[in-house]
């Protein structure tokens, strides 16, 4: 299976203006859940995100890299809201030990 590869950047702005203003400026928000540790909040740039569904679809096991730490995750999962706002939600897997996750 090929591997995408993403580089995103821990937001401090949250919530639903937080979103917004992200929106405006061309990024999409996002979350980085896993590795027994508080969720991070991010922001993706939104055509880098385009281009990379474009090529591998919705569900795809993602090399992301966030400043200043590296995670490989998987389920890369869009969700869209009535305005067509999409946000972006980042679960951690590991190499070495099984997921015990059910994935979709």
């Amino acid at each position: 299976m090929a591997e995408a590869k993403l580089k995103a950047e821990v937001r401090e702005a949250t919530g639903k203006q937080g979103a917004k203003n992200l929106r405006r400026q061309g990024l999409v928000p996002g979350i980085f859940y896993g590795m027994h540790k508080e969720p991070v909040s991010l922001s993706i740039d939104g055509k880098e995100l385009s281009d990379l569904l474009h090529s591998f679809g919705r569900n795809m096991v993602v090399n992301l890299t966030v400043v200043p730490i590296r995670r490989r995750s998987r389920r890369l999962s869009m969700k869209f809201s009535t305005n067509r706002s999409p946000a972006i939600s980042f679960m951690s897997i590991s190499n070495t030990s099984p997921s015990k996750r059910k994935f979709m």
